[in-house]
């Protein structure tokens, strides 16, 4: 997909999201907008995290198609993606780069001096909001990416005012290959 997304995100400021409305999306959306940049995105459905996005201004498209894609400098796209969506299709026709979100990921965990990635088959999720909570509690102010809703932040993640950042570290499609940990959280092993 995207082989630098580093330099990438240094040149351009207008990023569109398709699969805007997904858990794993949200974060990254709310820490790209709170560094100044300028996020437009298309999901399939309606959703509480899409009325979420809209609240924050952002201008978010019910169904795919080559239009949503406006004048946006890169994608970002879901891992859940089916092939021959428009929006991808147009950007790959008009060399329009697309970054996948582990990469995004990845790139984000790069950026923080403290990242903290929670990886395992089970518990993932509870242990990822366990840390953000504690962190939060704490005073800590940390940015998280959360694969559920944690209750204490309304959301299923947050841009913190630290260099401390508590992500989900998933093996869907080897997410977690992509990311960058300064502190490792190992729940378990098992085949899944």
């Amino acid at each position: 997909m995207c082989p630098d997304v580093t330099n990438l995100l240094k040149r351009i400021k207008r990023l569109h999201f398709v699969g805007i409305g997904g858990s794993g999306m949200f974060p990254l959306v709310e820490i790209l907008l709170k560094e100044g940049y300028s996020i437009t995105g298309s999901d399939v459905n309606e959703s509480s995290i899409v009325e979420l996005e809209r609240g924050l201004g952002i201008d978010v498209s019910i169904g795919h198609d080559a239009k949503n894609v406006g004048d946006a400098e890169a994608l970002v796209v879901t891992a859940a993606l089916l092939e021959g969506n428009p929006e991808t299709e147009f950007a790959a026709a008009h060399g329009i780069p697309i970054i996948e979100r582990a990469e995004l990921l990845g790139w984000t965990t790069e950026h923080y001096s403290n990242a903290v990635c929670v990886c395992g088959t089970h518990g993932k999720t509870t242990t990822t909001s366990m840390v953000t909570s504690i962190l939060l509690k704490a005073g800590c102010d940390p940015s998280a990416v959360i694969g559920g809703k944690l209750p204490l932040i309304n959301g299923y993640g947050r841009h913190g005012e630290t260099d401390i950042l508590v992500c989900e570290s998933c093996e869907f499609k080897d997410t977690f290959l992509h990311l960058t940990p300064d502190y490792a959280v190992i729940l378990n092993i098992d085949a899944d």
